[in-house]
């Protein structure tokens, strides 16, 4: 991704991605040489550890010693010097059949729009190949995306798909049973133009719209500019490992009244889990983000399990934002197992407001959200905010179980009644 440019006057974060398969399970030593940068600090991070790395100079050493994603961060300075993002990946099983759609390794391909709307498609993206274009899934069922490959959205994408409503790399609509498995996307423009109504036209990474039974394994998302994943008016839907990085909201549950076919509104976001991934939100938005838009009656049944909180960026960035700006109401929220990382702007955001888009005439309130084993570093400069609108439509029943006691202290609530703090 490049350097050197801003949205929203916040500078975006450079960020390099390689990745390479695991085949035998031994360790691989990887080396890296920073030119021009002395590395005075490093950073390895997987999911749930820190790994020992090693660096000389501007060389930098580590062990890979299984699959997943790993970040290398240097200088702890993530405006200037970004992270690189380093997939360590199983080894692919894929046999093709009659009707599956497949792309060559070792090249980049401008497959322009690719629209789904029969059942019982595959598509592959192998190890190594790298992938220009739009996939939009629309009705269909039983619809799988798949391989080590890579989906890019860049400025050549920016110009090629100007005229499309929707420029989500991929966007599924009233779908499925739809997989997504293995597979990066990246949306890295490297400048922006804005749309009529002022928004820029880079999309979000992976628009998840009134669709049910969707899965996500091991995806990897960095959005140089927007969103990463947004679950947007749908049902059951798994995300699991894999990592999200993104300037604004990195994942999102949403239920818009705009977009294709006028958004999510009026749908019901339940029966939700995100778990064993790792987020970095790297501009003004946060790495879990509820809201604001939540034009429905029903958000319920939403857990995030074991995750990895690497960057929520101060002065703007949030660790976990849930905010209602419109008549949802909003019950049964888990947060189980997060840790975070890193210094955030904000630890974490409730609200019951004005949606400051296209608000609906009523009010939602917030029920039943509990945080359970949230760990943080530098807890004691963490600031919390839990604001009702009025007593009718607040926030009621937060519980903390074993979490910081420097959270509690650091906690400013306003119209709402006072969480519950329960030891393990």
């Amino acid at each position: 991704m490049d350097r050197g440019f801003t949205y929203g006057g916040i500078p975006t974060v450079p960020t390099e991605f390689a990745s390479f398969e695991f085949y035998d399970g031994k360790a691989v030593e990887v080396s890296l040489r920073y030119a021009g940068t002395p590395v005075n600090e490093v950073n390895v991070r997987r999911l749930d550890a820190y790994v020992p790395a090693r660096h000389v100079g501007s060389d930098v050493r580590f062990l890979a010693d299984r699959p997943g994603i790993y970040e290398i961060e240097v200088n702890h300075d993530l405006r200037n010097r970004g992270p690189l993002i380093l997939a360590v990946n199983s080894r692919e099983h894929w046999t093709p059949r009659p009707g599956d759609i497949s792309f060559p390794p070792g090249a980049l391909t401008n497959a322009g729009v690719i629209r789904i709307t029969k059942d019982n498609q595959r598509i592959h993206i192998p190890a190594g190949a790298v992938v220009r274009a739009l996939f939009k899934i629309a009705g269909a069922s039983n619809v799988t995306i798949s391989g080590h490959g890579l989906l890019l959205f860049d400025a050549m994408a920016l110009r090629q798909f100007s005229q499309e409503s929707d420029s989500s790399p991929i966007l599924m609509t009233d779908a499925h049973n739809v997989t997504l498995d293995g597979i990066t996307v990246i949306v890295a423009p490297n400048s922006f133009s804005s749309g009529p109504d002022g928004t820029p036209l880079a999309p979000w990474a992976v628009h998840v719209l009134r669709s049910s039974d969707i899965f996500l394994e091991n995806v990897n998302i960095l959005n140089q500019l927007r969103d990463g994943l947004d679950i947007d008016g749908s049902r059951r839907v798994t995300v699991r490992g894999g990592l999200v990085q993104a300037h604004d909201d990195a994942l999102c549950v949403k239920a818009t009244n705009y977009g294709p076919g006028g958004g999510g509104e009026n749908q019901s976001v339940e029966s939700l889990t995100f778990e064993n991934i790792m987020l970095s939100n790297t501009g003004a938005g946060a790495a879990i983000a509820i809201g604001t838009e939540l034009h429905t009656d029903k958000v319920s049944d939403i857990i995030y399990r074991n995750i990895d909180i690497l960057h929520a960026l101060p002065t703007h960035g949030t660790a976990v934002s849930l905010r209602n700006g419109d008549r949802a109401r909003v019950r049964n929220i888990l947060f189980d197992h997060i840790n975070m990382l890193d210094r955030p702007g904000t630890l974490f955001k409730f609200s019951v407001e004005i949606d400051a888009y296209k608000p609906d005439s009523e009010r939602g309130s917030i029920d039943g959200v509990t945080f359970r084993d949230f760990s943080i570093r530098q807890a004691d400069i963490a600031t919390s905010e839990v604001n009702g609108l009025t007593d009718n439509h607040t926030i009621s029943d937060l519980t903390f179980i074993g979490v910081p006691e420097e959270l509690r202290r650091r906690l400013k609530t306003k119209n709402a009644p006072a969480p519950r703090w329960l030891q393990r």
